[in-house]
């Protein structure tokens, strides 16, 4: 995927599987990848169940911190 986020451009993809999640970016204006992978428990195993965690919020707000580390 092709897009823009943090005002320039990124190549790279997320993805999921039941008990993963990964973000793997890469920005060729700064010649900078950032790469976030977390074990995931917010897949439900029943309908009433509540779930622990938001990988994937969880996730985003890791690769936006890296981010502003990286590129202040």
């Amino acid at each position: 995927m092709d897009a823009t986020i943090f005002n320039t451009i990124l190549i790279g993809h997320s993805g999921e599987n039941p008990g993963t999640m990964t973000y793997w970016y890469y920005f060729p204006d700064y010649g900078t990848t950032i790469f976030v992978a977390a074990n995931r428990s917010d897949t439900r195993t029943r309908p009433d169940q509540d779930v622990p965690v938001d990988a994937g919020a969880l996730i985003y707000e890791i690769f936006k911190k890296a981010w502003q580390i990286l590129h202040p």
